[in-house]
């Protein structure tokens, strides 16, 4: 994505309804600033049409701190230009700086982001926060199942007795038919065990029986 001579990577992160794409940046401080910003413009722009918001971080080593660095003027120039916010302020370099950039969309907000000092994990800050996530439940699905602990033997023999089961059958039957026959035999009749539809959810289920009650049921 940004090739010469940064390093970047790219991966998109779904956590319930939410999902966002997380780019990260390392930029040698010796790296020729105009390539930088081109590779950097172009990423952006492709990354525009995934639709979902973006979150860039890394050891990007652009002086935002200093008004006079022609770097970091055309590099903040960019980032407003398409409507992105840095987070980082301070020192987040041993030897002095801002070089370590958190960065989103103006509308996307990182809570609860914390800059450790430099030099306690390396010479770089350690940066933490939280990104807002919805963690919506997915509409479940229904599946129709029956209880067979509560299984009425006698009207189940009745209802195979009943059923194409009960009569004599060919000694040329295949397995595929007798099958079938066992399948229609059983299924003719549901009075043997009662009907119920269970709700599956993630972390669960409910189960709905014949008479309305409902019953949460656990995988």
């Amino acid at each position: 994505m940004i090739d010469t001579p940064p390093a970047s990577s790219c991966a998109k992160f779904s956590v319930g309804s939410s999902s966002w794409l997380l780019l990260t940046i390392y930029r040698r401080p010796d790296s020729p600033g105009g390539v930088f910003l081109d590779e950097l413009s172009t990423a952006l722009e492709s990354l525009v049409v995934h639709g979902c918001p973006l979150v860039i971080g890394g050891d990007i080593n652009v002086h935002v701190e200093d008004p006079t660095n022609a770097l970091a003027a055309g590099y903040v120039e960019l980032l407003a230009s398409m409507d992105l916010h840095q987070h980082i302020a301070g020192t987040t370099h041993v030897a002095g700086g801002t070089l370590d950039h958190v960065i989103t969309h103006s509308d996307f907000s990182v809570d609860q982001l914390h800059v450790d000092p430099p030099g306690i994990i390396s010479d770089h800050s350690l940066i933490t926060g939280s990104l807002p996530v919805d963690r919506c439940r997915p509409p479940p699905s229904t599946r129709l199942v029956r209880s067979w602990r509560q299984v009425d033997r006698i009207v189940l023999r009745q209802a195979i007795v009943d059923s194409p089961l009960g009569q004599p059958l060919s000694p040329d039957v295949t397995s595929d038919e007798l099958f079938t026959v066992v399948v229609a035999g059983v299924s003719s009749n549901s009075n043997w065990s009662p009907v119920r539809a269970r709700a599956l959810y993630g972390g669960g289920s409910t189960t709905t029986d014949h008479d309305g009650a409902d019953q949460v049921v656990r995988p």
